[in-house]
């Protein structure tokens, strides 16, 4: 049984470290908002379990407010030269970068990140997609036609930014997830209505303050949070022309029913159940490492990480040994320390059904439980063990939906094509994984493996250049590269007659 102690002084430490989140409130049109018609949120800390900050939650009310205020921003940020919409990209992200201290603790103390993590990966990414979308900004132009028409029309395209988005972000990755939206669409043009959830408000604000600081005109982004009425609100708002969306697919499919009545588009960013395929001449440590290490960062709370691991029968025991003896190894404790890999689960209603899945699945038998699964004790906090479960059926609900947490389903196969057919079994299509040195195999596996991004002997790194999004339930529309920022550009036809 694992054992982490959250001390008197570790309290303290976050008690202390709890002091410097930004003052929660929501933020629009420039103005700040310290009381909403959705009463308070009183967040705990998902390391000790106790309450060290609040926010108001946002209503309906406050989702319209911000609608518009972004619509009366659109003119102006519409009209505002590229260059200068790409100079205060860039500013951002320079803030962003210098500011990684902070949000690591913030991220911590938000859904229990490694501050680390942040520090090392997390900001660094966020400002690298502002700076890679503000290089964009003075370089989106349309094209002139050769007219067909018999009087030779002057025919060429105009582009434009779509209007007003509302970016609802993901909690796991909040700070991400906002960059990944916001960069693009304000690149474009568009003005924007950030919804988060009410648990990881303080990293949207500090996100705020420093579009603020970056001198960003007011209206152009702004700041809502709560659960689901703000939402359906922001959505069915007039003024919003698109939504870019990250979260699971029932609350996708609740959200594309809506937008049917106005037939306003959507990104969708969903779900994953990824798989990743170990074949015997592979890397073996390298595979163990990258698919455990995967799994288990962020404590699971990844949509692209490797949950369903299949590995060829005639290396699957010693695949299993190895994987046991790296995961022992991962140290579960204070998302403070910087030697922390594994913090807690974000929050209390994802803990108890993190920890109803893993019970579920011995109940069903769905696999053997190999490693881990419990309750992590000594502490208040939401902390669990990961969990390796073999010979996983492959029609079971371990194998099936998605768990969102720190653990992993390990399957046999004895021929590639049955492993491809196993991989792509699933309605899921966010990522696949595969380790092998066979060149030929690998092209294959690219070509064969359904999925938005197929990863050979490496795991998924978020790349600002490289287009990003699933299939299936997994999602449509791309966050990333280009076509991620045409997402949110329409080409609108002239012709004028000669």
């Amino acid at each position: 049984m694992t054992t982490v102690t959250i001390s008197d002084e570790i309290f303290e430490r976050h008690r202390v470290a709890a002091k410097s989140l930004p003052k929660g409130r929501l933020i629009i049109d420039g103005k700040d908002f310290e009381t909403a018609s959705g009463g308070v949120y009183e967040h705990k800390d998902p390391s000790t379990g106790e309450v060290i900050a609040s926010v108001p939650m946002a209503g309906a009310m406050e989702a319209e407010l911000a609608a518009d205020a972004a619509a009366a921003a659109l003119v102006g940020w519409k009209a505002t030269p590229a260059r200068e919409r790409a100079r205060l990209l860039f500013r951002l992200a320079d803030l962003i970068e210098a500011d990684r201290e902070n949000l690591g603790v913030i991220d911590a103390l938000e859904i229990g990140t490694p501050a680390v993590f942040t520090i090392a990966h997390k900001a660094g990414n966020a400002a690298g997609w502002f700076r890679h979308y503000a290089g964009y900004a003075d370089k989106i132009t349309g094209t002139v036609y050769q007219s067909e028409e018999a009087d030779g029309s002057l025919t060429y395209s105009v582009p434009e930014p779509v209007g007003v988005v509302a970016a609802i972000a993901g909690w796991n990755f909040t700070f991400l997830s906002i960059a990944w939206k916001l960069a693009p669409a304000l690149a474009a043009g568009c003005t924007v209505v950030i919804k988060a959830t009410e648990f990881t408000s303080w990293s949207v604000i500090r996100f705020m303050e420093l579009v603020a600081e970056a001198g960003f005109p007011p209206g152009v982004v702004n700041f809502v949070n709560g659960q689901k009425e703000p939402a359906q609100a922001l959505i069915t708002h007039p003024a919003i022309a698109k939504v870019s969306f990250t979260g699971g697919p029932s609350t996708a499919r609740s959200i594309v029913a809506t937008l049917a009545e106005s037939l306003t588009p959507a990104v969708l960013e969903l779900g994953g159940k990824s798989a990743y395929l170990v074949f015997a001449d592979a890397d073996l440590d390298a595979a163990v490492q990258s698919a455990i290490g995967f799994a288990c960062g962020n404590t699971g709370q990844v949509c692209a990480a490797p949950s369903r691991v299949l590995v060829e029968d005639s290396i699957y025991d010693e695949f299993l040994a190895r994987a046991k003896g790296f995961i022992e190894h991962l140290k579960i404790g204070d998302p403070l320390d910087h030697d922390t890999y594994m913090g807690p689960l974000g929050h209390a209603a994802h803990f108890e059904k993190v920890l109803g899945d893993v019970d579920r699945a011995r109940q069903d038998q769905a696999g053997v439980l190999e490693w881990g699964g419990d309750l992590v004790e000594g502490n208040p906090g939401y902390f669990v063990q990961p969990a390796i479960f073999g010979d996983v059926d492959p029609a079971s609900r371990l194998a099936t939906e998605e768990v969102f947490g720190p653990v992993v389903s390990v399957f046999r196969f004895k021929t590639e094509e049955e492993a491809v057919e196993l991989a792509n079994s699933l309605p899921y299509g966010l990522s696949a994984y595969a380790w092998t040195n066979d060149v030929k195999r690998s092209i294959r596996l690219g070509n064969r493996l359904r999925a938005g991004a197929v990863n050979i002997n490496k795991i998924q790194e978020p790349d600002p250049a490289v287009a990003f999004g699933g299939v299936g339930i997994s999602g449509y529309g791309k966050e990333g590269g280009r076509v991620g920022l045409d997402e949110f550009v329409h080409y609108k036809a002239v012709s004028i007659a000669r």
